[in-house]
């Protein structure tokens, strides 16, 4: 069915709150306050998040936000480390089962242990990860990975052993 400029779009049809909207109808010039973009751009993003439900005006659901980003800091991490399809999955699930502040950690030392447990499922023997072997025995992308993320081995072994007992009760 080809696009028609007259109808307006329905975002989000499967939603409970389903709006029909016409973005052109917003003017397509730049804000007064500041921000790089147009109008009609900041009025998509809002309808988008007053549609998912991550925010109704002013306020937002910081858990569904919180979810969110941990979730794109995981397939950052993951795709950094080189993980799998069906390991990013299994973490992806992971992620929206467990509450990452139990650990009383960073999110990013989490994710990033969450990664290395979730690639050692995986790995052979002398090819797998852990905070406590020598760094030259460890993968090189796991070594730069956590000194771009300015996580040490001290750290970084606290929450490994807690999330790997977490995983195989999973």
């Amino acid at each position: 069915m080809p696009f028609d400029e007259d109808q307006g779009t329905d975002v989000f049809a499967g939603t409970d709150n389903a709006t029909t909207f016409h973005s052109q109808d917003a003017p397509n010039t730049k804000r007064l306050d500041g921000p790089t973009e147009t109008k009609r751009e900041q009025m998509k993003r809002l309808f988008t998040e007053y549609q998912t439900g991550t925010r109704n005006g002013k306020w937002g659901d910081n858990a569904k936000l919180r979810q969110q980003d941990n979730g794109a800091m995981f397939d950052a991490i993951s795709s950094q480390l080189e993980l799998p399809t069906f390991l990013c999955k299994r973490g992806q699930l992971f992620l929206k089962k467990v509450n990452l502040s139990k650990y009383g950690q960073p999110a990013r030392l989490v994710i990033f242990s969450l990664c290395a447990q979730l690639y050692n499922l995986e790995a052979r023997e002398q090819n797998r990860y852990h905070p406590n072997k020598k760094q030259v025995d460890n993968p090189d992308r796991f070594i730069e990975q956590a000194r771009k993320l300015g996580l040490s081995s001290r750290n970084i072994n606290s929450v490994y052993n807690k999330i790997g007992g977490d995983i195989l009760h999973e």
